[in-house]
């Protein structure tokens, strides 16, 4: 089957999948969107700034990528082959002396419009002209594709097909190195490697450093930043000092700001994250990718000895460095799960950014680009900038607690400024060791792996998993319900998939609407596995007209979590889950079969009226549930349909095989094909040999196979489902009402497949476009309250013709 404007489709990074999760929990945060500006002098030619600006997206698949989730068993990211860039102009020549005032609300403006995130361009372009030959040029983009260290490559190709376009002529430069390489040599590091280094690194280390309270960032809480410039001589006194080491200038600098932490936590062992580049020295052409690659790691300075000199320490730093590269590729999610901190405690929460790289300021054709300074902020409590502006060294601290973070930006000043001058030698002339607070000691770059901590309980493994998906909701309790929270359909999966990882047990996805809190969860973790209806009550109570929904080609009910969440309190509403997700017995393959299943099931919770919705595959499934009820007495009030299904027939079908297991790994090998497409041919070959040993491990290996039961249970069901709907052919029409829900924004090609619907219903049901591209866009949060609006009212009126009498036939 071919999906229309897709180029390629694979899986999320780990820090994308916490990226993702971020903003799925914080939807209104605008700290996951990176806004750069650069003053432009010289006369501009806009129109072909803004096709060179297409060309770049066009250019680089991850400006192209949009995000999905909702119904899949994990997130993916799509490349879109076309997309529209957001490109606007501005001009303020008029605004006489408020000029500065205008472009701060214009950039304040940008930095608060949110991506719809499964939506390409995650980008866009603002060009401010403030003078006939000035101008401010604002980019805008999410961190999911694209971090800071893509500037230099995505600027530089800018800089090409703007200087070719305005002589006339065109820049036809080789394909653009894809993210996809970097997403296929994550899935190839060994974890266990990862995990002994991080273990070691990170042993003995139980007490967090804080530098607030240890709560995560708040949404809706003021932030502001605070920037403070050091003198001009600091800088070159740090890298006068740092080449008389033999060391880079930045291990000063983490130096310096191990030992303010240490200061003003009190504390000898330290922990702060900082954020690295993430591209790997033997990933080809990664400098050259644009794409997400970025990490955030923690870093461990132990400062128990004050004779220590600084030499001795910031070598230390940098040799730790060094051993960490291999893997900076390690989720945050496996670093809690490695390290000795209790669950309910952040690592750390002071973030540094460090940028000591001036970026080369390449000859535009007319034109003289300069970077402006801007607000750094990210979803830390605390966001430390160390940057260079004009040869001098510039800090900046995001944060909540003003207070707190003008005080650590002056400690850290004073250190800085002692180490440039030459003044501090050894640690204790930068922070009174004696005075901090014991820490066991530990050699901070041992590679001797310890004894590992003692093992958490389910119960706290489980709220350990759900903190951390939940923002680092460290309020959260063993029986909060984790749907009143807000849990998403992508954390509900993204959290059973850990649980399955972390502890080797597993439970249906279902089972949240019945645990509903971390204690259930754990209580039902700890219970086999046993066969269960296909009937799931999200809600059963109220006094509205049930609901009945068959979701979509996944057969699980949990994409349903966010509209479930927006019916009314009073709204009865169950899901109708695709048999054979738990692996106890195979999944169904013929919708008619699938129908009269469902409708058993059904029959001792209907309460006249009632009303019955089909997604996508789901649709056919509700249709024929809807003749069979019918035909028996007991029609519905309504049948909705999202999206439904192409019924018209397809080609090429494969038979069902025998073999379930077999076509699993076969179909695992097809998608490690796609997966590296595009990496050279030596690359590739190691990787595919690779992938091809491990997938036929699972026909053979125990273990193996264990580890992907869940994969292959959903995998069977969607492949069923999938054939199941290729398959079916109406017999016959429905008499009753109806409604036809169409994604407003769905390629255009798809529109007559679904509208043949209209003809199998009689009357011909009403109409309804809602927000979207995908059955996944309408059921996520932010467009789910439309489609429960319209629900709503339908169901309403559907109910109301069924109690108004009949017109008098003989009634003019």
């Amino acid at each position: 089957m071919t999906i229309r404007n897709v180029d390629d489709i694979y899986p999320l990074t780990p820090m994308q999948q916490l990226m993702l999760t971020h903003a799925l929990a914080a939807p209104d945060s605008p700290v996951l969107s990176n806004q750069f500006c650069y003053r432009i002098s010289g006369i501009i030619d806009v129109e072909a700034l803004q096709r060179s600006w297409e060309d770049v997206v066009r250019r680089h698949p991850a400006l192209r990528t949009a995000f999905i989730w909702e119904g899949l068993e994990r997130p993916l990211q799509a490349v879109r082959s076309n997309v529209t860039l957001p490109f606007e102009l501005h001009d303020l020549r008029t605004s006489g002396a408020r000029w500065r005032d205008e472009v701060a609300r214009l950039r304040q403006d940008d930095q608060a419009r949110r991506y719809t995130l499964t939506r390409a361009p995650l980008t866009r372009v603002t060009l401010i002209r403030i003078a006939d030959e000035q101008h401010l040029l604002v980019w805008n983009v999410h961190h999911l594709v694209a971090d800071r260290w893509s500037l230099g490559p995505l600027l530089e190709d800018l800089r090409q097909f703007y200087g070719h376009r305005i002589e006339g002529g065109t820049w036809n430069p080789p394909q653009a190195p894809g993210f996809r390489a970097y997403v296929a040599w994550t899935l190839e590091r060994p974890s266990p490697a990862a995990e002994a280094y991080w273990r070691s690194a990170l042993h003995g280390f139980q007490h967090p450093t804080l530098l607030g309270s240890g709560g995560p960032v708040a949404a809706g809480v003021a932030r502001a930043s605070i920037m403070h410039r050091l003198a001009p001589g600091v800088l070159a006194g740090l890298r006068a000092r740092a080449a008389s080491w033999s060391v880079a200038v930045g291990s000063p600098i983490l130096a310096a700001i191990a030992t303010a932490l240490a200061q003003e936590c009190r504390q000898r062992d330290v922990v702060f994250a900082l954020t690295v580049s993430g591209r790997p020295s033997d990933l080809p052409e990664a400098e050259r990718t644009v794409g997400s690659f970025i990490n955030n790691l923690p870093v461990r300075v132990n400062l128990t000895e004050s004779d220590q000199t600084l030499h001795e320490l910031t070598r230390r730093l940098q040799a730790a460095q060094a051993q960490r590269q291999p893997f900076e590729h390690v989720s945050a999610a496996d670093l809690r799960a490695w390290c000795e901190v209790r669950p309910s405690a952040p690592l750390f929460d002071l973030l540094a950014v460090i940028n000591l790289e001036v970026a080369p300021n390449p000859t535009w054709p007319g034109l003289e680009l300069r970077a402006e300074i801007g607000q750094l902020d990210g979803a830390y409590p605390f966001v430390l900038g160390v940057g260079i502006d004009e040869g001098e060294l510039v800090l900046s601290m995001t944060s909540a607690d003003q207070a707190r973070a003008t005080r650590f930006l002056a400690q850290l000043s004073r250190a800085l400024e002692s180490m440039a001058s030459s003044h501090a030698s050894t640690v204790g002339d930068l922070v009174p060791v004696a005075s901090l607070r014991e820490s066991p000691p530990t050699d901070t770059v041992s590679r001797d792996v310890p004894a590992r901590p003692p093992a958490l309980t389910t119960a706290e493994s489980v709220l350990e998993i759900w903190r951390e998906l939940l923002g680092g909701a460290v309020d959260l309790s063993f029986d909060d319900d984790l749907l009143a929270r807000g849990a998403t359909s992508l954390q509900i999966v993204h959290a059973f998939a850990l649980m399955e990882h972390r502890l080797g047990r597993t439970a249906p996805l279902a089972t949240i609407f019945t645990a509903r809190s971390v204690r259930g969860l754990a209580a039902a973790l700890g219970e086999p596995v046993e066969r269960v209806g296909s009937l799931v009550p999200i809600r059963a109570s109220g006094r509205r007209p049930p609901l009945f929904a068959v979701p979509g080609i996944g057969g699980n009910v949990v994409s349903l979590t966010a509209l479930a969440r927006v019916m009314t309190a009073d709204q009865p509403f169950y899901g109708l889950q695709s048999k054979g997700l738990d692996g106890l017995e195979p999944p169904r393959a013929d919708i008619r079969t699938i129908a009269r299943e469902f409708v058993s099931e059904i029959e001792g919770e209907i309460r006249v009226p009632y009303a019955l919705l089909g997604i996508c595959w789901g649709a056919a499934v509700a249709f024929e549930m809807a003749r069979i009820l019918t035909t028996a007495g007991r029609p519905p009030a309504l049948l909705a349909l999202l999206d439904p299904a192409d019924i018209r027939g397809g080609t090429g079908l494969e038979t069902p095989g025998q073999h379930r297991r077999v076509e699993f790994v076969r179909e695992r090998l097809r998608s490690f094909r796609r997966e590296i497409q595009g990496a050279s041919v030596g690359a590739s070959a190691g990787r595919v040999l690779a992938k091809i040993r491990r997938a036929g491990t699972l026909l053979t290996d125990p273990a193996a196979a264990a580890a992907t039961r869940s994969d292959f249970h959903r995998f069977s069901v969607e492949r069923a489902n999938l054939r199941a709907v290729l398959a079916y052919r109406p017999t016959a029409s429905y008499a009753g009402d109806g409604v036809l829900f169409l994604t407003r924004d769905r390629d255009p090609h798809c529109a007559e497949a679904r509208l043949d619907w209209l003809q199998l219903i009689e009357p011909s049901p009403s109409v309804r476009y809602v927000s979207g591209s995908t059955v996944g866009d309408v059921l996520a949060p932010q467009n789910a309250p439309e489609l429960a609006a319209g629900l709503r009212e339908e169901i309403d009126r559907a109910v109301q013709r069924l109690s108004s009498p009949l017109p008098d036939a003989a009634t003019p």
